[in-house]
């Protein structure tokens, strides 16, 4: 619905104000923030099956004695050293607790949007009956500035009696006595109505300095001649359809996947890890390794000739030659690419870790989820008794107010013929004040209480329409 614009032309009919008042109610309002927010846990339960994955990069310095990263040697140098890498991480089983935790989340979310609903329903009735209480109001004010024209022109009528010399003057004083009175009565009906419409605005959010008036419609008088369903059948049709037995029962559902959630922990969990890394160390950017320059003849070792072979002055030890490589140490810069890319290694592998004894925590879980699971099938329960006997105090509050009505209307039909009775007489001087404010007294209370009995007819029949799934209109 667009945004009304205020003004002193500005009149709102109930649909406007329904749908103004779901619109801009902070209840409501919070209500749909905690579907964002069970909605935000569904969608995590169901991120929570895919693998993670993370990156992680250190830079450090480190002075005095230390371990060089690639060959584990003392150094007393001050070592840079960077660490770089990404590591994955995924649930194989773990006794499905990771489905559960999704099935469980999507029944959190579905009764969170239909206790959005049953705010709704509660906001509607709410306004609907303070709308109904401003028409009343509106119509009893109007009834007593009715009255209170009706005595000015009762004394107008009886100075003209007085003066004439057919009635005392005393008539005229009780007269205007009465105006006095019904001048009361106007301001208590002003004071009513103001409230009534406070009462409206506040449901609406509305500030109190803002103009503000409703449509009055018109409400014909309701038929007392009903033919009203037994509570049976209107029970068996607002089970079907209000999102309190929804709620009630999803939240049941809920209980019963927690029962499943918590025996999970009594299952082995595997996981599969996998990770890249690398890292580099100042220590190595200069790296020492040997070049061959070329060959040189050396003795490698001698053989022993038998002395009996070697004539006289010949040693019996003989010399072997070979020809060795000629080696020497040469410095190469080791950088920091170079390292990253020589130290870079990968892993892989998979770890069950099997429960066997943990202080009795998974049993109490369980025990507690159990336990969570009565008290919300118990809540489901009441929460159908309690529809069962407001449907009850529903369909008897119609019966009851029906006859009220039917026996107000009667009364006032009766005490209209007695009024104008008994107006003719005092006019002509045949009945005196008091038999003409008697009447007329009694009058005023009868269509006093046929007024209210008859909104409050209309509402209770709205209340019954609710729980039929009928729509809130007048």
């Amino acid at each position: 619905m667009a945004q009304l614009a205020f003004g002193q032309e500005t009149k709102w009919t109930l649909q406007q104000c329904v749908d103004y008042a779901l619109q801009n109610n902070l209840d409501v309002k919070l209500q749909q923030l905690n579907i964002d927010d069970t909605k935000a846990q569904f969608d995590q339960a169901k991120f929570a099956r895919m693998p993670s994955l993370n990156g992680f990069a250190s830079h450090n310095y480190n002075w005095g004695r230390s371990f060089d990263v690639f060959t584990n040697a003392p150094v007393t140098q001050r070592v840079r050293s960077n660490n770089f890498g990404v590591n994955s991480n995924v649930t194989l089983f773990n006794g499905m607790r990771n489905q559960n935790t999704i099935v469980q989340s999507r029944q959190n979310y579905e009764a969170s949007q239909v206790d959005l609903e049953k705010s709704k329903n509660d906001l509607m009735l709410n306004v609907v009956s303070a709308y109904l209480q401003i028409l009343f109001d509106n119509e009893n004010l109007n009834n007593a500035q009715r009255l209170l024209l009706n005595t000015e022109e009762q004394i107008e009528q009886t100075e003209k009696l007085v003066r004439g010399g057919v009635l005392a003057e005393t008539n005229l004083l009780d007269l205007l006595s009465q105006k006095a009175s019904d001048e009361v009565q106007v301001v208590n009906a002003e004071n009513a109505l103001t409230f009534s419409i406070l009462r409206l605005k506040q449901l609406l959010q509305l500030n109190d300095e803002e103009p503000f008036d409703v449509v009055i419609p018109e409400i014909e008088d309701p038929t007392t001649d009903l033919i009203i369903e037994n509570a049976s059948t209107i029970y068996q049709t607002a089970e079907a359809t209000l999102p309190e037995i929804k709620s009630a029962d999803l939240n049941v559902q809920s209980a019963e996947t927690g029962i499943k959630i918590a025996q999970g922990n009594y299952y082995p969990t595997l996981t599969m890890s996998a990770g890249i890394n690398t890292f580099y160390s100042s220590a190595q950017e200069v790296q020492v390794s040997q070049e061959i320059t070329g060959t040189e003849t050396q003795t490698i070792g001698f053989i022993n000739l038998p002395p009996d072979l070697v004539p006289d002055g010949v040693p019996l030890q003989y010399p072997v030659f070979s020809e060795l490589p000629i080696r020497e140490l040469v410095t190469s810069d080791f950088l920091f690419w170079d390292q990253l890319d020589e130290s870079l290694r990968q892993s892989i592998g998979v770890t069950l870790q099997i429960p066997i004894y943990n202080r009795h925590q998974v049993k109490t879980a369980v025990n507690r989820s159990k336990i969570q699971y009565e008290r919300s099938r118990l809540n489901a329960q009441l929460t159908r008794n309690q529809l069962r006997q407001n449907i009850e105090t529903a369909r008897q509050d119609v019966v009851a107010a029906s006859k009220t009505f039917a026996a107000n209307k009667k009364r006032l039909e009766a005490l209209q013929e007695t009024f104008r009775v008994t107006e003719v007489q005092f006019n002509s001087g045949a009945a005196n004040i008091t038999d003409y404010n008697v009447a007329r007294n009694n009058l005023v209370s009868a269509q006093s209480d046929l007024l209210r009995t008859k909104f409050d007819y209309v509402f209770k029949m709205k209340v019954l329409d609710f729980y039929l799934g009928k729509e809130l209109k007048l």
